[in-house]
């Protein structure tokens, strides 16, 4: 029941954006099949993790700090995603995700970190969770498709305690 006012709260305030916004300014149509080779991008997670801290300290907000915890859970469903070639959130994000008080996901996909940061930042929602005051942490998972295309997935989470 908290989770569900949670998630529904999250929702109205457009923390949480519709994947499908970002979708035409990060790749073309997915392809026909799925692909089935998807391989974890650490270089992609460094930078991805460079690039939102950086945005968050040019507007005077702490940096945010990777947690292993939250990394496994964004690798695990930018995997699924790569491997469905199908850009969504992850449905169990709030089950996955421990000890939170407010929890958030970015999602995208293209062909560098570069290009997905920036489509990021010119979404209102994403930008939300990006520069969010109250996230402390984050977690990453960034993995290429066999056709060189990259998927990712931010965790954004605001400890309980």
């Amino acid at each position: 029941m908290l989770l569900r006012r949670f998630v529904t709260s999250v929702l109205a305030a457009g923390l949480l954006a519709v994947p499908l916004s970002i979708t035409p300014q990060l790749t073309g149509p997915a392809p026909a099949e799925a692909s089935t080779t998807c391989t974890r991008d650490a270089d992609a997670e460094r930078a991805l993790t460079r690039m939102t801290n950086g945005e968050r300290t040019s507007r005077d907000r702490a940096a945010l700090a990777r947690r292993k915890a939250l990394d496994q859970v964004a690798r695990k469903h930018a995997h699924t995603m790569c491997s469905r070639s199908n850009l969504h959130h992850n449905p169990k994000l709030g089950q996955q995700v421990t000890n939170w008080r407010r929890v958030g996901e970015n999602v995208g996909r293209g062909t560098s970190p570069t290009q997905i940061h920036r489509a990021l930042m010119n979404s209102k929602g994403h930008r939300a969770n990006i520069l969010h005051r109250e996230y402390r942490e984050i977690g990453l998972g960034a993995v290429r498709d066999r056709n060189g295309r990259l998927w990712i997935v931010e965790v954004f989470r605001t400890p309980a305690r």
